[in-house]
């Protein structure tokens, strides 16, 4: 396997890490991954950064794909592989927290 790509599945893993206690401080998860680093408005009790802005794009700089509410849980997180789309195979497939 990729480095890269098995890298990019361990980033997904610390974002998830870096949502809970957002999730806590707040209610709920951030409506935007950029509410990890910036306070958004609705979030009175928001006490980060929770997570540095290079934690938001892949080893390839893509950004991660985020969606509240997920499909499969609270949350969806996507790692799309090296190519930055849905879909794919290999170090193209896509790779998602409830794969975990």
């Amino acid at each position: 396997t990729n480095p890269h790509y098995n890298s990019g599945n361990l980033q997904l893993s610390k974002l998830c890490q870096d949502i809970d206690p957002y999730a806590l401080d707040n209610v709920s998860p951030p409506k935007s991954l950029d509410d990890l680093l910036t306070k958004p408005g609705d979030a009175p009790s928001w006490n980060g950064p929770y997570a540095k802005a290079g934690d938001l794009k892949d080893p390839w700089g893509h950004p991660f794909g985020y969606t509240v509410p997920g499909q499969h849980g609270e949350y969806d997180i996507v790692f799309y592989g090296r190519d930055g789309k849905p879909g794919g195979d290999g170090v193209d497939a896509d790779y998602g927290n409830w794969q975990q």
